[in-house]
């Protein structure tokens, strides 16, 4: 798979940055951001592409940077006991990556793109350099952030209440195999 980025210097010119800094204040976390700061993330952020199928994080992972959709779906999976179910598709305007940005934990979850997928990726120095000017923000960005985690939390839940239930359904028909095996079984052998 080809994991394509735009070069720097093109990103750059006025008119990408501008489109960026369109992308980027559609998003509700950085939303609050004034036209400054927006440009100054713009500046230093790049856009990346990615193929139907192809993944763009996977859950585990160590990761600094925010992916926002400029264009195309995302399928996010959740693995939990050998179970992985898709929890959400997101479209343009979305964003994922916030929680390995801002606390430097593993991926939660697996992003792959679901159709042609255009994102703008937010490094952890650009963010950086922008919240020190403004410590209030990681404020705005926390809030928006434990609403999401919150949402995640639940989808695992559920994913591991299924794993409990496939695995005892499972046993269950391990165990009446056994028993007709052995009941079954012995009377071929009389």
């Amino acid at each position: 798979v080809l994991h394509q980025t735009v070069e720097p210097e093109v990103v750059a010119n006025g008119e990408a940055v501008g489109r960026m800094v369109a992308q980027l204040a559609a998003v509700d976390i950085l939303g609050t951001l004034d036209a400054k700061q927006l440009e100054a993330l713009a500046k230093e952020a790049r856009w990346e592409s990615y193929l139907p199928g192809e993944r763009v994080v996977r859950q585990g992972e160590p990761g600094e940077v925010l992916y926002v959709i400029a264009s195309g779906k995302a399928d996010v999976r959740l693995e939990q006991g050998g179970l992985s179910s898709t929890v959400t598709t997101l479209e343009a305007g979305k964003f994922f990556g916030e929680m390995s940005l801002l606390t430097g934990e593993p991926r939660s979850a697996t992003v792959s793109a679901a159709t042609e997928l255009l994102v703008i990726a937010v490094g952890k120095q650009s963010l950086l350099q922008v919240v020190q000017e403004d410590r209030r923000l990681i404020e705005r960005i926390g809030e928006v952030v434990a609403r999401r985690q919150a949402a995640t939390a639940a989808a695992k839940t559920q994913l591991s209440r299924e794993a409990a239930a496939l695995s005892a359904v499972t046993h269950a028909r391990s165990l009446v195999e056994r028993i007709q095996n052995f009941f079954w079984g012995a009377r071929k052998a009389q």
